[in-house]
């Protein structure tokens, strides 16, 4: 077995988790080889909201994961509370996979406050042992917080984070900034500090050098405010797109137009290190169902227009979605009703359908959901990201990769909001770059198959004020190639709804 130790308990991970890793008080093991459905075990400390139960807590976090085949009283190291086993699905498409998922987990009160939190997931083959690995892992759990070497684990984790956060002063000081012009402007610390700091939480303090170098720039985008009165060509989400002198809102192959989801002013980008335009303004948008994204560039942003979205687009698109019908032949959408609820469609001489309601033309978009009646503005703020595998990870002894990029993501979040990405790698169980050059391959951009030529462009998340939900609140991303964006071109992307 392997010990694990935090500041706060100790536990001894019980076969077969072997590879273990352990992030300020959280612990985390795989079994090997490690899969996209290899069994994982993590045990880790939270606080406690006042007012509220164990029990109801406890419920809070399982209410959305599958049917409860079991929920029990159980008690370790002095610390009682109640374990419960559910069994969900897990489905990844492109990976071929669905299957019963087992998840268990027990909620415990510590002494001290707080909860101590430990979960397991498996398949159904590896459930009896992955079950017993389980409890035997809780029977070894051990409060620091009770014996005398509690101390000097806590006063040497204090030791790390005070060295930090001096660390973190000196950069300030050296960047000329004092403390009171931080607060004032209410900005995060940098990028490069916050990654320190996470590798010294997971003690890898010693490996900064050789981690940073396959570091990632990137820009995280937060929402800064209603962009009602905002200039053209700011960087913002929802509402409608700001374009062109004579440009008209880009319509799909049926006639309907583009939902606009955001823009990106290239101007506001610093320090751009990628195969693309500088300056300039790119549009994104999706198409009916996210099946489809697609984005604009406009390198002339001097002489920009705002398009309004109107305050009945929802009831149009949904009129115009009702007057149409796939024809499973010509591989589109037609029309099936030519009138209704006002609204009349007609068949334009390049087969586009035009809408119009007391004899004027409508804009009918290509989905009622992906619609924003309160824009946000967007503000930039670069950060670094690690992928989740990397050959250099078995030199510097981690063995779960994955779980230090969830680490450094969540160090570089910037306040409560959905926190939008441009560029550098995403998260996810599903290949994005894959997906991305087999989409090339189906639509015969043969120039386009290779794999590291695509980027992740944008990442847009659910929720916020804006309040998109793609899909069922997932994001919505858009990967784009090296070799077109080195030229300004991004009419060639592949966008889809991640979901996982």
């Amino acid at each position: 077995m392997t010990t694990a130790v935090t500041p706060e308990f100790s536990v001894e991970c019980a076969a077969p988790f072997a590879s273990c890793q352990i992030f300020g008080t959280a612990v985390t093991a795989r079994a090997l080889p490690v899969t996209s459905t290899s069994p994982s075990l993590s045990v880790w400390s939270l606080d406690a909201d006042e007012d509220e139960t164990l029990a109801d807590r406890l419920s809070d976090i399982i209410a959305d994961y599958g049917r409860v085949l079991e929920r029990r009283p159980v008690a370790y190291a002095g610390c009682e509370g109640e374990y419960v086993k559910q069994e969900d699905r897990l489905v990844y498409e492109d990976e071929g996979i669905d299957m019963s998922w087992y998840r268990l987990r027990a909620l415990l009160a510590s002494p001290y406050g707080g909860y101590i939190q430990a979960s397991a997931m498996c398949g159904g083959d590896e459930l009896a042992s992955v079950e017993a690995a389980f409890h035997q892992t809780l029977g070894s759990l051990r409060l620091l917080g009770q014996e005398d070497d509690a101390q000097t684990a806590r006063a040497a984790h204090e030791a790390q984070v005070a060295a930090l956060l001096e660390q973190a002063m000196s950069r300030m000081e050296q960047a000329s900034m004092s403390a009171s012009d931080i607060e004032e402007l209410a900005e995060p610390l940098d990028a490069e500090t916050r990654f320190a700091q996470t590798l010294g939480a997971a003690g890898l303090l010693e490996h900064e050098t050789a981690l940073r170098s396959i570091a990632l720039p990137a820009w995280t985008l937060v929402e800064a405010g209603s962009a009602d009165e905002a200039p053209p060509g700011a960087t913002r989400i929802g509402g409608g797109p700001d374009l062109p002198a004579g440009a008209a809102w880009p319509r799909n192959e049926a006639g309907l137009y583009y939902n606009f989801l955001a823009q990106i002013n290239l101007a506001e980008l610093p320090e751009l290190r990628y195969p693309m335009p500088t300056r300039g303004l790119l549009t994104f948008l999706s198409d009916t169902d996210l099946l489809e994204g697609k984005v604009c560039y406009w390198s002339d942003t001097d002489k920009l227009l705002h398009y309004p979205l109107s305050e009945d687009a929802e009831t149009t698109a949904i009129a115009a979605s009702s007057m149409l019908v796939w024809d499973e032949e010509q591989r589109r959408l037609v029309v099936d009703r030519p009138e209704r609820d006002g609204y009349e469609a007609f068949v334009e001489a390049d087969g586009r359908i035009r809408f119009e309601r007391n004899g004027g033309t409508v804009l009918a978009l290509a989905s009622e959901y992906e619609i924003s009646h309160e824009p946000q503005l967007l503000r930039v703020h670069p950060c670094l990201l690690v992928p989740s595998d990397s050959p250099l990870y078995a030199s510097c002894g981690i063995a779960e990769g994955e779980l230090l990029a969830e680490r450094v993501e969540e160090a570089m979040r910037i306040g409560e909001g959905p926190q939008h990405r441009m560029l550098g790698p995403i998260r996810s169980t599903l290949p994005v770059v894959e997906r991305a050059v087999q989409y090339a391959r189906r639509q015969g951009w043969d120039e386009l198959t290779a794999s590291e030529d695509w980027f992740v462009l944008l990442a847009l998340r659910s929720g916020g004020r804006a309040g998109f939900a793609f899909g069922d609140y997932g994001d919505f991303v858009y990967m784009a190639n090296a070799r077109d964006t080195a030229r300004g071109d991004f009419s060639r992307v592949c966008a889809f709804n991640l979901l996982d």
